[in-house]
């Protein structure tokens, strides 16, 4: 093994290397699980899609694509969220009721797509580029780019040299649940049953592709900010090499066979022991990370696989050591970040969750400038239910009925924005500027900031319809629970209101 990212001291994410210290891929993982798995007498028929399965006494008849059958007395499912769902659909024979479904409904497929490019030269070795991150953004005409420099494998004749290493560059590592991150590559996707496609500088479409790949990477190269380099040699290095040789587009959306996605993320985490406990009282047992709780990753699988294999084969773990147990990948909660639900404090405050911070919570940090209404300026953090704020309108004020606090643990680094007199918040928080409600990062740059607490304010949460909802702090009109119809379109932390406002409206 080896650590992911150089720079990273201490290092805590590794990769797979082999003998000679070259990436060797995930899949090496796999491939000696396989290995011994088959040692031991087992089979496997790949591209068998399983159409339906029916109870038997014991277990389950399965009935593949092909009309070929299989009985079983006890199944494991390994397979995501579509496909699974697809099973179920074709197996009315199970009886599975409306909280079945909605269990496995329970959490939805994120689109990913991952663009790695072949250079004969790695131009990034040259310019010191050895770890770290890029982005640029793209449209429909402009490649967009996300990737970064330690992630493809990368040969050097000799070390010393880095006009003698070649290799992989991570380009693009995009994903979102709308997919909207992805548009500009389902144009080169193929029709395929894996979910890699290869682009050729031997092709026309494929040069052409390659070439603005290229482009795309000079031009993000030479403006970027603070580089190791100054940007004639990022022109002099990047130009003057060639285009990479071919890609390795893989794109992870509706159309990817037996997948429909790149991985999952909850909706409801409520029912997350629901979905697997709908089909082992059949002997079947889903295994996936779409279901466990550590999705996104492949630990969460494994996890899963752990579970079943102790709970309903009597198999033990062939480790003693404790794996985490606690949803690292949450997204899109029935709850809001910031209203974790927790044992109330004092004075109004929401204790929240512990560990990683998403951007979706919209809250500051606790020493940001309040406005009050009579215009004096407190501290977000001493803010108390029933106090009087600013609402940034007209002169208008309201009153402050929940204090919203997120707890983060120490030391942990939040992704925050710095911004008009000092602010700091998430990159997500909704504020009033230019006659619209926009993120915060439209006024400062992202950074990383560390952070013990963070906090966000309901203002007027009695008042659905009738108040603007928002305060001043740091200078700037934030929203706190805002029902403004295009805040509540934009930010999934107004969802919840959004109902509320409607209730009003009709009552």
């Amino acid at each position: 093994m080896a650590c992911y990212d150089p720079a990273e001291d201490p290092c805590e994410k590794f990769i797979l290397v082999d003998e000679a210290g070259h990436n060797a891929g995930f899949a090496t993982y796999v491939e000696e699980l396989a290995t011994k798995l088959f040692a031991q007498g087992a089979r496997w028929f790949p591209r068998r899609r399983v159409a339906s399965v029916a109870p038997r006494d014991p277990g389950l008849a399965l009935t593949f694509a092909s009309g070929a059958q299989a009985t079983a007395e006890k199944t494991i499912l390994n397979i995501p969220q579509r496909p699974l769902l697809e099973i179920m659909r074709g197996s009315p024979s199970l009886g599975l009721d409306a909280s079945a479904f909605a269990a496995a409904h329970a959490v939805q497929t994120e689109v990913v797509t991952k663009l790695y490019l072949y250079y004969d030269v790695a131009w990034w070795r040259e310019l010191g580029l050895t770890s770290g991150d890029f982005k640029l953004d793209g449209d429909a005409a402009n490649m967009p780019l996300k990737g970064r420099y330690h992630d493809g494998d990368v040969i050097c004749d000799d070390e010393d040299d880095p006009a003698t290493c070649r290799g992989f560059l991570l380009a693009v590592y995009n994903h979102d649940y709308s997919g909207e991150a992805a548009m500009f590559f389902r144009r080169y996707q193929r029709e395929r049953p894996e979910p890699v496609t290869i682009l050729s500088g031997a092709t026309p479409e494929g040069a052409a592709f390659l070439a603005h790949a290229h482009e795309r990477l000079l031009e993000c190269h030479v403006y970027m900010e603070d580089p190791p380099y100054t940007a004639y040699e990022a022109s002099t290095v990047i130009g003057g090499a060639a285009p990479p040789t071919f890609g390795v587009l893989a794109t992870w959306n509706a159309a990817t066979l037996g997948a429909g996605g790149g991985w999952h993320g909850w909706t409801d985490l409520g029912l997350s022991d629901a979905m697997p406990a709908a089909l082992a009282a059949h002997g079947a047992f889903v295994v996936n990370e779409a279901y466990s709780l550590v999705q996104g990753w492949a630990e969460g699988s494994l996890q899963a696989a752990d579970a079943v294999l102790a709970d309903h084969f009597g198999l033990a773990r062939p480790w003693d050591f404790a794996a985490s147990e606690y949803p690292v990948h949450v997204a899109q909660t029935a709850k809001a970040a910031c209203e974790a639900a927790t044992a109330t404090v004092p004075n109004g405050t929401s204790g929240g969750d512990t560990g990683a911070y998403d951007d979706d919570a919209l809250c500051f940090l606790g020493n940001a400038s309040l406005l009050l209404a009579d215009g004096r300026r407190v501290p977000l953090s001493s803010a108390r239910v029933g106090d009087r704020v600013a609402t940034g309108f007209g002169g208008g004020a309201g009153t402050v009925t929940k204090v919203l606090k997120h707890a983060v643990d120490a030391g942990s680094r939040v992704a925050l924005v710095a911004a008009a007199d000092g602010l700091v918040g998430t990159a997500t928080h909704p504020i009033y500027l230019g006659g619209a409600w926009v993120p915060l990062d439209r006024v400062g740059a992202r950074a990383a900031v560390a952070a013990s607490a963070l906090y966000n304010l309901e203002i007027d949460g009695d008042r659905p319809g009738a108040s603007n909802h928002s305060y001043v702090v740091g200078g700037v009109v934030a929203s706190g629970l805002g029902d403004g119809v295009e805040l509540n379109a934009r930010f999934r932390r107004q969802a919840s209101w959004q109902k509320k406002t409607a209730g009003a409206a009709s009552a």
